[in-house]
């Protein structure tokens, strides 16, 4: 409500990878293609599997798994 008052909208889309790796990865696809949201934060274990597509889309990620062998993605 603070936010929206000071004309900021936020619009959360969610997508449940059911903790397959697979799903993980068209839910990726779909929040980027589809939603064109601006950035994702998850708490999925397979973050890793788009990890590098989230870098390639300058797409921020935050996920609990992003660090996870040393893989980071930079917001621009």
């Amino acid at each position: 409500e603070e936010l929206k008052s000071e004309g900021i909208l936020i619009t959360l889309h969610v997508e449940d990878d059911q903790s397959i790796a697979k799903n993980s990865v068209d839910a990726y696809a779909k929040l980027h293609s589809i939603h064109g949201v601006s950035a994702i934060v998850g708490g999925t274990w397979w973050a890793n599997s788009f990890v590098k597509q989230a870098e390639r889309d300058h797409l921020p990620l935050l996920s609990c798994e992003t660090l996870f062998n040393d893989d980071v993605v930079l917001g621009d």
